[in-house]
């Protein structure tokens, strides 16, 4: 029996256009699963003692030295006190529920907080793979490769990271015109970023930054304006799921002014642009921003393209 991985990020994907299953992620869940291997069939439920293993998150950063903490307790409800891998299955899960605090926390939108999980004991099974140490090594630490021989290292250990995107999260195609309306009577430096079929577009992110709040670090992009793009230039869109709006504002720290509103369209939304004959996700923004003693007004339009996610793991180091 063992974890697959030891140091894997689970990204919550809230939106509605996932590829794959996402209901678990809409119900504020997530699963962490074990593995049975050496066996070509399995005839019997196989229990596997699991418990929290806080030890396993003191002291440790990722590859890049940032702090890594355990998810603390008000964030989640689950027991971690076993996992079944049912007769027929070589997979077994462990439902894990967030509550509103890990939303609330501004940290979950990346790679802070793990939860560790030791497997202790097994039933109806062999083994657990708890690894060989290495020569001369007494007390060797699960989380330090070079204490355990090389490709014998312990999986009955996991380390698993966890964080969110928003529902507006993702790549989106862009496209848009501004006009330099500094003199409002004599607009302008009409600029058009905007190709004939839409799906030749160039690209936006929209990164999270709240549940609402989604984040993006260009303005009026294309043409010669692409050169605005940056924290400087960076702008933050709430969204009001309730009437579908959109609120435009500078991102906190940044010297240039920017607000507008905007409104979006859920994929289902009959207003929702298309592309290779399926509706997607659009967003509209009207806004004005200021730059280098100019003021601009601009209309942009953003149709969803993919999260931009991918499965991840983590380096991790012990610090003392």
């Amino acid at each position: 029996m063992y974890f697959p991985f030891q140091t894997p990020i689970r990204t919550i994907m809230l939106g509605d256009e996932v590829i794959g299953d996402n209901s678990i992620d809409i119900e504020r869940a997530f699963s962490i699963g074990a593995t049975m291997g050496g066996a070509y069939k399995n005839t019997a439920d196989i229990e596997i003692d699991v418990e929290l293993a806080s030890d396993l998150a003191l002291n440790i950063t990722d590859g890049d030295d940032n702090l890594l903490e355990i998810l603390p307790p008000s964030y989640y409800n689950a027991t971690f006190d076993k996992i079944t891998i049912p007769a027929g299955s070589f997979i077994g899960k462990m439902r894990v529920d967030l509550t509103d605090a890990f939303f609330a926390d501004p940290l979950t939108t990346g790679l802070h907080y793990v939860i560790p999980v030791k497997m202790t004991a097994v039933k109806r099974a062999d083994s657990i793979l708890q690894g060989f140490p290495a020569g001369g090594v007494v007390n060797p630490d699960r989380r330090v490769s070079s204490d355990w021989l090389s490709g014998q290292e312990p999986k009955d250990y996991v380390l698993f990271g966890v964080k969110y995107i928003n529902p507006t999260h993702g790549a989106y195609l862009y496209r848009g015109r501004s006009v330099n309306i500094t003199d409002p009577t004599a607009p302008k430096d009409t600029i058009s970023y905007s190709t004939r079929f839409l799906d030749d577009n160039i690209g936006i992110k929209l990164s999270t930054a709240s549940l609402t709040q989604s984040k993006t670090d260009k303005v009026a992009g294309g043409g010669r304006y692409e050169e605005r793009r940056g924290e400087q230039y960076s702008m933050v869109l709430t969204f009001d799921e309730a009437n579908n709006d959109v609120t435009v504002r500078s991102f906190d720290g940044t010297t240039d002014i920017i607000s507008g509103t905007g409104i979006y369209y859920s994929k289902a939304d009959q207003r929702a642009e298309s592309y290779n004959g399926k509706r997607h996700r659009t967003i509209y923004l009207d806004y004005t921003f200021e730059d280098r003693g100019q003021s601009y007004q601009v209309n942009d339009s953003l149709v969803f393209l993919d999260t931009d996610i991918k499965f991840e793991k983590f380096s991790v180091k012990v610090t003392q």
